[in-house]
């Protein structure tokens, strides 16, 4: 949109031409507030002027004091109809003058500094998350290990301790055996 309005600024231009800029410039402005209408998650849309004003997310590992707001739609407010916030109504502005053409790149200039302002800060946003997202991963992969160390036998250990009660049962069943043999030897002597 800003080439067609510097486009339409130079003098090069008739009025039937810059007519037609200002036609391209309407439809675009039109899909980027279809867009911004369009543009929604989980139902929610994230663009328009009727976004919700704060999505709260559970960022901890399941404690209320692990929850927390995000200001996402901080974003969509700034931006709201992206061609109303900053006073980018194409349909009554008119680039057939020099002078129209260049107020109307300010706007512009002034959109685009909103938008990447915004996407600074979605971009801010969406790095914190993801150092929640590592720390997480971190706590479930210790979690999951200390669990095993708990509730896993050490099957070294386990066989060793069975080998040993095997063997000390045998060795006592081998001497009751001895034990109840020599009073039958001694009956046996008696007779």
């Amino acid at each position: 949109m800003r080439e067609l309005t510097k486009q339409a600024a130079n003098d090069t231009y008739d009025t039937n031409k810059r007519n037609l800029i200002k036609d391209e410039l309407d439809q675009l402005s039109s899909e980027i507030t279809r867009i911004a209408d369009a543009t929604t998650f989980n139902g929610e849309h994230l663009l328009n002027a009727s976004a919700a004003t704060r999505f709260i997310l559970q960022v901890g590992s399941g404690n209320d004091n692990a929850t927390g707001g995000v200001d996402i739609i901080d974003i969509a407010s700034a931006l709201g109809d992206l061609t109303a916030s900053v006073g980018l109504t194409l349909g009554t502005t008119s680039v057939t003058t020099n002078t129209l053409a260049n107020q109307l790149a300010s706007r512009i200039d002034a959109a685009l500094s909103t938008v990447n302002a915004q996407l600074s800060r979605l971009g801010a946003l969406t790095n914190r998350l993801e150092g929640v997202v590592s720390n997480l991963n971190v706590y479930i992969e210790n979690v999951s290990a200390a669990r095993s160390r708990i509730t896993d036998a050490d099957f070294a250990a386990e066989t060793a301790a069975l080998t040993k009660n095997q063997i000390l049962q045998q060795s006592t069943l081998a001497i009751l055996s001895q034990a109840n043999a020599q009073p039958q030897s001694a009956l046996r002597l008696l007779q």
